[in-house]
Order: C-alpha cells, then structure tokens, then sequence
C-alpha cells in the first residue's frame, strides 16, 4: 500500500491521472479484472479510458453489470481521454450492495479509496 499511498499523494496531476495510475498498479499487482472505486464527493466512481492510444479502467463494464448510469467526466466534449474519461458511479450510501454484486460475480479485485475526513 505504500506505493498507492505515494501516488495518491503525488502534487500536481488531476484526479484522474492518479486514478489510472492506481489502477495500473493495482492491474500488475492482482491482474486485469481489479477495479478502482474512489470516493469523490457523495460518490463512488469508476472512470475509463477507451480510445485508439489507450484502453484503461472498467468503467463500461461495470456500469452495466450493475444497471447504473455511464456517461464522460464532462458531456459537453465528446473525446474520451485521461482528462475527460468515461465515468459510472453510485452513492455511497449505497455501496454496500453494489460491492455486495460485484463480490457475487467472483471476478474481480474491487480496491477502494476512501476520502479522508475533513
């Protein structure tokens, strides 16, 4: 944990760029079927990345496994990039059971990044 600890302490990169890079480390640590759920907010959320440079993230996959909205970072520019990934989230009141679905699929490695308090 002390590498993800490093990176998600890194100062200057957006949000998103330490999520795939989270879940690129956590990929070579567990494997390909691992998935990043980071707490934004009153969310928790998957982003992906799916063009013709870069193929990262399970967001689309999972947005549907778990019948929930998939849309972009931000809807008013269509490129799907680091900066404006493919996003599906679900409250964190809810978590539970969607972690609890996920867990029944014995798939994936589910990691979370819970906020620190403020």
């Amino acid at each position: 944990m002390e590498q993800a600890s490093k990176i998600l302490n890194t100062k200057g990169k957006l949000l998103t760029e330490l999520y795939f890079e989270l879940q690129t480390y956590f990929e070579n640590k567990y494997g390909d079927n691992t998935i990043i759920l980071i707490e934004i907010g009153s969310f928790f959320e998957l982003y992906e990345v799916n063009n013709d440079e870069l193929k990262i993230g399970k967001a689309k996959e999972i947005a549907q496994l778990l019948n929930i909205q998939l849309t972009r970072k931000n809807k008013n520019i269509l490129e799907n990039s680091i900066k404006n990934p493919l996003l599906a989230g679900v409250p964190t009141v809810s978590i539970e059971r969607y972690i609890a679905r996920l867990i029944s699929t014995k798939k994936y490695t589910i990691i979370m990044v819970k906020q620190k308090g403020t």
